[in-house]
């Protein structure tokens, strides 16, 4: 039994798209784990037939539910859950990279307003990622 528990997890840890799909009992439904996917399929199937329709702006906002990643002890059978809320940005430009570059600068100036109007501190940090 332990096996079969240790191999469960390791194909957990082999695709952890599975982890963040969470499907309801008797139901074809599923718990959403992001806003992104209904946001990207907005637009699935549809052509922007002049570029001066861009870029399309569109804010999200989703309950949002995560597998707890580590918990402490022994907890076989205990299946915890993490619930928040949170609010997406999400845009939709042409192609070129400056377009695309433009829309996130964009988009953080906002983030960074909206955490300056409610008085928190934020820090944006720059990943570059080499493709």
């Amino acid at each position: 039994q332990e096996q079969e528990q240790e191999e469960e997890e390791e194909e957990e840890e082999d695709n952890p798209l599975e982890n963040q799909i969470y499907q309801l009992e008797h139901s074809d439904l599923c718990l959403i784990g992001t806003s992104e996917i209904p946001l990207a399929g907005m637009m699935a199937g549809e052509l922007v037939h002049d570029e001066k329709e861009l870029p399309l702006r569109y804010v999200g906002f989703s309950h949002c539910f995560r597998r707890e990643a580590h918990g402490s002890g022994d907890q076989r059978g205990l299946y915890r859950m993490h619930q928040f809320s949170k609010v997406e940005m999400f845009g939709f430009c042409s192609g070129s990279s400056e377009s695309s570059e433009s829309m996130l600068e964009e988009i953080v100036e906002i983030q960074k307003e909206i955490f300056g109007l409610l008085e928190l501190e934020c820090r944006v940090s720059v990943i570059i990622i080499d493709v």
